[in-house]
């Protein structure tokens, strides 16, 4: 009785805030659909987004070799620092470039985890079937992803992230009211 007790605390607490949540979750419905309709605008915020995490993690990377911080070896870390730093400032001079490479990790991702399901369907002696089933399906979908132009390769992409920001929005403004609730209004 403890524990919902303190769950129960911990809700009226957080649900003094249930506008800014439900709002967010509103904002990222709003991102989220605009990622679908405009699909182009999507995937440069995408490969801008992946160009500046590489610089961010290229520039620590680096900066941990050089005053040999990293965990790894002094020369290793500083190397794939400076690796991430090329890579990012490629993917922002080219950002639909760094979009259809983010895409194809994807695919290859599917591939991989595809054949592995796969195997493990042979070595499961329950639903053998579901995970043969699914692991076709994942590899069917890197095949294609691989497979398929830039121009869908992108669309798929901006599809992706449209219906991720929309789906965790939905949830959110959920959350929000559900919060709302709490209150008692």
């Amino acid at each position: 009785m403890l524990i919902m007790d303190e769950v129960h605390s911990l809700r009226l607490r957080h649900a003094r805030g249930w506008g800014w949540i439900f709002a967010y979750g509103l904002l990222l419905v709003v991102i989220g659909f605009l990622a679908i309709i405009r699909p182009v605008a999507a995937d440069i915020a995408t490969g801008f987004l992946l160009g500046l995490l590489l610089l961010i993690a290229g520039l620590v990377s680096a900066i941990a070799g050089f005053a040999n911080r990293g965990w790894h070896s002094r020369w290793l870390d500083f190397a794939i620092g400076t690796l991430c730093l090329v890579l990012g400032v490629m993917v922002l001079r080219n950002p639909f470039a760094g979009a259809v490479s983010f895409v194809w990790m994807i695919g290859i991702w599917a591939i991989t985890t595809g054949i592995l399901e796969i195997f493990a369907a042979y070595k499961l002696t329950f639903s053998r079937s579901w995970l043969a089933l699914l692991g076709l399906l994942n590899l069917l979908l890197g095949v294609i992803l691989l497979m398929a132009g830039p121009v869908t390769d992108l669309l798929f992409l901006a599809i992706i992230v449209g219906v991720s920001f929309t789906a965790r929005g939905i949830f959110l403004m959920l959350f929000g009211w559900s919060l709302r609730g709490a209150l008692g209004r």
